[in-house]
């Protein structure tokens, strides 16, 4: 029959087994199922279980949204040892954040005779394994995993498990898993790797162009605008490309949605293939159930996302473009709007490289934390991008309330033609952060170019509305050609720190001063303010040497 259920082991070291177990009859997986109605996982053990046993059932339905990642749609393990799963189905499971079929952390897991198909998350799809944790194919009795849905393995991903994964099945999506299908990575001190021994494939992809629309098909080849597919998701998994020849996916003009046209976010990018809409203004993509839209981690560069405008319907938006470790990627054409993040921050790029941002619009947005653009660790470009009307909402403790724009540069950042306007830290509690902050990431000494830009009607609470602070080589940082107007904080208006430059430049703002010089000389550090052809509120008396110990 079928169990509308959410079991929880509750830590007992028992077998939990359809009558598959005891008369060796299959037909008992498929008519014995665990339907977790959408109400959590179908089956959690999560409290020290040992020696545990699930067979023979079919597991579906499930929809967990735990905290940190740390979801299984299906099934969720955490911290157990010696689990066995034996002929079992995994289908049509959600998890959140990871694990849309089975999540293990902390545990030693065996899989044997199991099939994990049409599962979705932000992380591996089909199956999430990290933290010293350790997983066992069986080599006889084998497992399938195929058609699993994830912006990052969709069929299997793990990061700082305890050892190799040696993925022994009969069927996989692919037969050479590339990382957008399978992918094992180290944050910490772990190392193993990821072998495969797959014995047949389910799908077969395409060196192609594909063609998208709201009223296609994905029975289609997708090869040509007469027979396009309907899905982006389904596109992604069939596209094949290289460095030698990159492929696209068009995309028409139309709104995409889970409801609308049953969309798959978040979306994949996968290395050499770009996302293409056809018109900025009428190519729309409307995330409703999932806290990401793009996702690229490790290594899935050298791709662009062009002409879309992008919206979030889903309350908690974590990292709605999450971007990291990868280089090469082109942002262009692209809206942000209307989206809200009720307890972290809109946007995530980290440690990535080379990244260009054309005619980029954030306009309307509110966070906890940074409601616009939030970059730790990398290098880019900006040209004609407009961030507006983007607002931080955090509260005391919590972290990166810079409203706007936040850069941790490596190397350089270089902004042109840019409008930043409108936006606030609106906490009259918490005065640390701006609206608009630079900085360099640790060892580092980037140089930072604004040029042609303008910083109007910005609001903090914070002791300056704007901050720049990144190297002290005598190489400057320049700001040149822009114009800094009616915006208000505490103190000053533009905080330097380092060795910066200011030419041609207007500054008339509702604050005490125009720019601040802090006093870091207690910690070896002396700034370096150059300032030429400038307009600045009250002259020389609008800017602040505290201490006068900077130059």
């Amino acid at each position: 029959g079928t169990y509308y259920e959410n079991v929880n082991f509750n830590g007992k070291h028992i077998t939990l087994a359809s009558l598959e177990l005891t008369t060796g009859d299959e037909s008992y997986i498929d008519s014995t199922v665990i339907d977790g109605n959408q109400s959590g996982s179908c089956i959690k053990m999560n409290s020290g279980e040992t020696d545990a046993t699930i067979r023979g059932f079919s597991i579906t339905n499930g929809f967990e949204h735990a905290n940190y990642g740390f979801d299984g749609g299906g099934l969720k393990i955490s911290y157990c040892s010696n689990i066995s799963v034996i002929n079992c189905k995994f289908y049509d499971n959600y998890g959140n954040s990871g694990g849309g079929g089975l999540f293990v952390r902390h545990s030693s897991v065996s899989l044997s005779g199991v099939d994990i198909f049409n599962n979705y998350s932000c992380y591996g799809g089909g199956i999430y394994v990290r933290d010293d944790s350790e997983i066992i194919f069986d080599e006889m009795n084998l497992c399938n995993i195929y058609n699993n849905y994830a912006g990052k393995g969709s069929d299997i991903f793990a990061i700082d498990a305890v050892a190799d994964i040696d993925v022994i099945v009969d069927t996989f999506t692919v037969l050479d898993p590339s990382t957008y299908f399978a992918g094992y990575f180290h944050n910490l001190n772990n190392e193993g790797e990821m072998t495969f021994d797959i014995q047949n494939y389910w799908l077969e992809t395409v060196n192609h162009e594909l063609y998208v629309t709201t009223d296609g098909d994905d029975d289609n080849s997708g090869l040509s605008p007469d027979e396009p597919l309907k899905t982006i998701a389904w596109a992604l998994h069939k596209i094949e490309s290289d460095s030698l020849e990159p492929k696209t996916v068009y995309v028409a003009s139309g709104t995409y949605s889970q409801s609308l046209n049953n969309q798959i976010f978040p979306l994949g990018c996968k290395r050499y293939v770009s996302i293409i809409g056809e018109d900025r203004e009428t190519t729309i993509l409307n995330n409703e159930y999932c806290y990401r839209m793009f996702i690229a981690y490790f290594d899935e560069s050298n791709f662009s996302i062009e002409n879309f405008i992008l919206h979030n319907t889903y309350l908690e938006t974590n990292g709605f473009i999450n971007i990291q470790y990868c280089d090469n990627i082109v942002f262009r054409n692209i809206v942000v709007e209307d989206c809200i993040s009720i307890d972290s921050w809109l946007t995530m790029f980290y440690r990535a490289d080379n990244l260009l941002f054309e005619n980029v619009i954030f306009r309307n947005n509110t966070a906890e934390y940074c409601a616009g653009i939030w970059f730790d660790g990398g290098n880019a470009k900006f040209k004609y991008c407009i961030l507006d009307n983007n607002h931080s909402t955090g509260n005391q403790g919590s972290w990166a309330n810079y409203s706007n724009f936040y850069f941790v540069a490596a190397e350089y950042l270089e902004i042109e033609n840019g409008i930043f306007s409108n936006s606030s830290t609106v906490n009259p509690d918490w005065d640390v952060y701006t609206t608009f902050a630079i900085g360099k990431q640790q060892f580092c000494e980037p140089i930072v170019n604004i040029k042609n830009s303008l910083f109007y009607n910005n609001s903090s609470v914070s002791k300056a509305a704007i901050s720049i602070s990144s190297n002290y080589n005598p190489m400057p940082n320049n700001i040149i050609n822009c114009t800094f107007a009616d915006n208000s904080s505490q103190s000053s208006t533009l905080v330097l720190s380092g060795v910066n430059s200011v030419y041609n430049t207007v500054m008339h703002d509702s604050t005490d001063y125009e720019i601040e010089l802090p006093d870091y000389s207690a910690q070896g550090y002396i700034s370096t303010l150059n300032v030429s052809h400038c307009n600045i509120k009250n002259g020389e008396d609008g800017i602040w040497n505290q201490n006068n110990a900077n130059i």
